[in-house]
């Protein structure tokens, strides 16, 4: 537990870094040099590989994960919950993005079936939850799809169906 928050199913600061530089197909060098550009502080690549796997000396500074959330572009509201402090913002005055809600909580869903009911329950992985976050920005795109674009986007979200369908097939028999 930290700051009075259950942290046993979280995204680390370090996974979002790395979740981002991967979806941008950056090297740990390039992020570096991306977040040091303009900066008085700059990062290293060793540095960020530490932040990316929760390594010795990997809690940053306030200055520090500010920095790399502006140069990065990250989700301020689910940095502040990686390290614990997401009930720092009050989330009565203000809606959250979809990203936002699948990505900080823990989402169960059902591992085995009897019938209609569900037997067993085992939370997404944080791959599952970006195939959700896809599976779903689709699935609105095809509500404002004019007719052109209905076949493409069908055959995109049964795609992902497919890749939710074949990790959830491991994750079970994890």
């Amino acid at each position: 537990m930290i700051g009075g928050i259950h942290m046993d199913n979280y995204t680390s600061f370090g996974d979002i870094i790395k979740r981002e530089r991967e979806k941008r197909n950056l090297s740990l060098q390039g992020l570096a040099e991306l977040i040091s550009e303009g900066e008085e502080t700059s990062i290293t690549s060793s540095y960020l590989s530490r932040l990316e796997s929760g390594g010795k000396n990997s809690n940053p500074t306030i200055k520090l994960a500010c920095q790399i959330t502006k140069k990065m572009g990250l989700d301020f509201k689910e940095v502040l919950h990686s390290f614990g402090y997401g009930d720092l913002l009050n989330r009565a005055n203000g809606f959250e993005s979809i990203d936002t809600l699948i990505r900080i909580n823990s989402i169960k869903v059902p591992s085995e079936m009897s019938g209609e009911y569900i037997v067993r329950e085992k939370p997404l992985t944080d791959k599952e939850k970006e195939t959700l976050i896809i599976l779903i920005k689709l699935l609105f795109a095809f509500t404002l799809s004019d007719d052109s674009d209905t076949i493409y986007i069908l055959r995109s979200i049964l795609e992902q169906m497919d890749v939710l369908k074949k990790s959830r097939q491991k994750t079970i028999l994890l």
